[in-house]
């Protein structure tokens, strides 16, 4: 009964509170019923406990279960380690790709610089956490940050803008390089290559997750 109420409160959240995408995919949905998942284990334990006991003989030798406490704690701590990689959500593809580029893009840039951004094929996704990732970890930059991605025209048309705004400085995803980001600087005249920074390679069995953008960062 729990269950179903609970998800079809999900449901309604999904609807009239998330975006088209978000609730079409149920994004998050394995971490929101997290919350039941403890109640699920708890349930799971009182019903073999008391089928255990159900099957007690009378009389026992009285060390006979003494094992089994210790056994099921053993057990709970190792069973979760063939799992780690996929616990660790914030390894999954793209993430890596994007904090790395965060770290490369801060070691050429400092507090209050201009950069513009122009990621081909983004929907908004990674040029956000790539604005986060620049902002909120190791060694945190406070850029005036201009996305350009979304510009009709492409690439020549994104650069032009950002010229046309005074930006000197612009970072180039997948475009001239294959599998690389580009440092671009704007001489007054055309822009210019000053660092490029291919993307570490990737197995073909990596997962990849729904929630970024693939394409900007060389991934289709």
């Amino acid at each position: 009964m729990l269950f179903a109420v609970y998800n079809a409160f999900l449901i309604v959240i999904y609807v009239i509170h998330m975006g088209p995408g978000a609730g079409a995919d149920a994004h998050s949905y394995f971490r929101y019923m997290t919350h039941l998942s403890l109640i699920a284990m708890l349930s799971l334990a009182m019903t073999v406990r008391d089928w255990l006991l159900a099957r007690e003989p009378a009389a026992r030798p009285a060390n006979r279960w003494r094992w089994l406490p210790a056994g099921a704690v053993i057990l709970a701590l190792l069973v979760p380690l063939p799992f780690l990689k996929r616990l660790r959500f914030d390894t999954q593809m793209p993430q890596p790709l994007i904090w790395s580029l965060a770290r490369d893009i801060a070691g050429e840039v400092k507090d209050g610089d201009r950069l513009a951004v122009l990621l081909p094929g983004d929907n908004g996704s990674t040029s956000l956490m790539l604005r986060a990732a620049l902002v909120l970890t190791p060694p945190r930059r406070d850029l005036d940050i201009y996305d350009v991605s979304a510009i009709p025209g492409g690439i020549d048309a994104g650069l032009a803008a950002a010229a046309q705004r005074g930006y000197r400085v612009a970072v180039l995803s997948c475009a001239a390089a294959a599998n690389a980001a580009q440092l671009l600087a704007y001489d007054g005249t055309a822009w210019r290559v000053t660092k490029s920074w291919p993307y570490q390679p990737v197995a073909a069995r990596e997962r990849w997750t729904t929630v970024l953008a693939a394409a900007p960062l060389c991934h289709s």
